[in-house]
């Protein structure tokens, strides 16, 4: 028996890091962000935020300010 994929979104990260912590932002998608204490928690984190972000449908979101990434890395997410 064939076990399905689930949908999977592929997201661009800006990742930073800060005071011993992660944290990252997604320019494609002004507002969107997480963080963590490590890398696995960090992709988690992402995960949780694109459910959330693509659960709220409202519109007139200010983009957040933009800040100079120390690396970015594509994140694969449950879409």
């Amino acid at each position: 028996m064939k076990r399905a994929m689930a949908k999977q979104v592929e997201l661009v990260v800006n990742v930073h890091r800060e005071g011993g912590m992660y944290w990252a932002e997604v320019p494609s998608h002004p507002g969107l962000f997480a963080s963590g204490e490590t890398m696995d928690e960090l992709i988690e984190a992402v995960g949780e935020a694109w459910a959330l972000y693509t659960s709220d449908e409202r519109t007139g979101r200010q983009p957040a300010s933009v800040h100079p990434a120390t690396q970015s890395l594509s994140v694969l997410v449950p879409a």
